[in-house]
C-alpha cells in the first residue's frame, strides 16, 4: 500500500486490473491489484467464512422491532447497520473464536423507576450490562510529519460508569395438577390378506374413513395389532381411542383470580412409547408431540382462549399423518401403537405473563448528571458484544 497525492477517474480506468486506487480514513492510497485467482481456502479462511455465515444467519433472528431500531441508528451514517452488525459479530469472534450471544428483541419501560429495560437473547440465561458516559467513535487529529500534516484517527470508548447482571423476568405459574379423563370415544378396522404387509397396508386405509362412536375404552392412540389366522392368511387389527382431558382450570382460577393464563404445558403418560409409533394431538390449539417418552410435554398458547369457570376440557387424539406403522408378527402375533392413558393421565401447568425475557434495573443516580448515556452487552471481561448499543 502506498499514499499517493490524488487520483482520477482517467487514472483509474487506465490501471484497471493492475494497480487498485481507493481511500482510506480519508487518505487516496494505491496497491497492487488484488489477485483473484481460485486458491483452496486454508483452514483459517474456511472459520471465516463459517463465522461470517452465521453472522448474516443471525440478522434473521432479530425481531422487526429491533431491526428497525438497528435502522435509525444509522440515519445520516455512511454504511447500512446490518454492516455494523456483521463488523461487531466478526470483530468479537477474530478476539474470542467463538460466536458471540445476541439481542433478538428489547422493549424499554421508561417511565419506571428505577428504569427497567427488558431483552430477549440468543443463548438463554442472564447476562451483563454496562452503562457509558459520553459518546463513541473516531476522532481526527492532524499530526505533523516531516513538514506535512495528516490526520490520524483515535478511537474513543469511554468506560462503564456502573454494570449489572439481568434477571429473568417474572412469570405466574400455578401447577402441575393432575387431570382425568372421560367421554371415550373409538373406531375399529381390520383386514385380512395372505401378504401380512397388505393386510395392515388395508387396514390403515380403511380407518381414513372409518366414523368415530362413543364406546369404552381409556386411553389415546392407534394401537394395532396383528396375528396368523386360519390357513395362510394374516390379519391386522386397529383400534384408534380419544378421549377428552379435564384442565383443572378452577385449580387456576383458585390461584390467580381473573388472571387469563397464557400457556399450559399439558405432561401426559405414555405406555409402549417409541420412535414412529404414533402422536398425540390436540385438534383444538393444533399442536401435536411425537409419543417417544415415558412422560412428554406438550405447550400451547391459550393466551387468547376463553376458559369457563369450571369444568373446562380439551381433546385428546391420536395424529393421523403419524399413522401407518406395523409390527412383525413372525413367530407369534404382536402389538405395536404408544397409548396414553390406562386411569393414568399425566398433570397440566398453567402460566402467565411474559417468557424469555431478561430485565436490568438501571439505577436512578446514573441520571443524575446531565450528559449522554448508552447502554451496552458485554460478556465476562467486558467486552462489548454485538448489540445495539441503546441511548439512555
Amino acid at each position: 500500500m502506498a499514499k499517493v497525492s490524488g487520483f482520477s477517474k482517467a487514472t483509474i480506468r487506465r490501471y484497471k486490473d493492475v494497480i487498485d486506487f481507493y481511500y482510506w480514513k480519508g487518505i487516496p492510497c494505491a496497491r497492487k491489484w488484488p489477485d483473484r485467482s481460485p486458491k483452496k481456502p486454508s483452514a483459517g479462511q474456511k472459520a471465516s467464512m463459517a463465522a461470517f455465515s452465521e453472522a448474516n444467519a443471525s440478522l434473521k433472528l432479530l425481531s422487526t422491532h429491533l431491526r428497525e431500531y438497528w435502522a435509525s441508528l444509522s440515519v445520516g451514517k455512511s454504511y447500512f447497520w446490518p454492516d455494523e452488525f456483521r463488523g461487531k459479530f466478526m470483530k468479537y469472534w477474530q478476539k474470542y473464536r467463538t460466536y458471540p450471544n445476541i439481542i433478538l428483541d428489547f422493549k424499554d419501560e421508561g417511565s419506571s423507576s428505577p428504569r427497567k429495560i427488558c431483552f430477549k437473547i440468543r443463548d438463554p440465561g442472564h447476562i451483563r450490562m454496562c452503562v457509558y458516559k459520553g459518546v463513541t467513535g473516531l476522532v481526527a487529529k492532524m499530526i505533523p510529519e516531516a513538514g506535512y500534516r495528516w490526520p490520524a484517527y483515535f478511537g474513543i470508548r469511554p468506560k462503564p460508569i456502573w454494570c449489572g447482571w439481568t434477571t429473568t423476568s417474572e412469570e405466574l405459574h400455578a401447577g402441575p395438577f393432575s387431570v382425568s379423563a372421560d367421554t371415550p370415544m373409538y373406531r375399529y378396522v381390520a383386514d385380512m390378506q395372505v401378504d401380512p404387509a397388505a393386510a395392515c397396508a388395508n387396514a390403515w386405509a380403511k380407518l381414513v374413513d372409518e366414523p368415530w362412536d362413543s364406546g369404552y375404552g381409556n386411553y389415546v392412540g392407534a394401537l394395532v395389532e396383528g396375528r396368523q389366522v386360519a390357513g395362510p392368511a394374516y390379519r391386522y387389527t386397529i383400534w384408534d381411542r380419544s378421549l377428552m382431558i379435564n384442565g383443572q382450570i378452577e385449580q387456576w382460577w383458585s390461584a390467580f383470580p381473573g388472571v387469563q393464563p397464557a400457556r399450559c404445558v399439558y405432561h401426559p403418560v405414555i405406555r409402549e412409547w417409541g420412535e414412529g409409533v404414533g402422536s398425540m394431538w390436540l385438534p383444538e390449539f393444533w399442536v401435536f408431540v411425537e409419543m417417544d417418552a415415558h412422560i412428554i410435554d406438550i405447550p400451547f398458547d391459550v393466551s387468547d382462549f376463553d376458559f369457563p369457570e369450571t369444568n373446562w376440557k380439551f381433546l385428546a387424539k391420536s395424529f393421523e399423518p403419524h399413522h401407518g406403522y406395523c409390527c412383525d408378527l413372525f413367530p407369534a402375533g404382536c402389538y405395536i401403537g404408544a397409548q396414553m392413558g390406562w386411569y393414568e393421565y399425566g398433570t397440566i401447568d398453567f402460566y402467565a405473563g411474559e417468557a424469555g425475557w431478561e430485565c436490568i434495573d438501571i439505577p436512578d443516580w446514573i441520571f443524575e448528571s446531565p450528559g449522554k448515556y448508552w447502554l451496552a452487552m458485554v460478556d465476562e471481561d467486558d467486552m462489548m458484544l454485538p448489540g445495539p448499543y441503546l441511548p439512555l
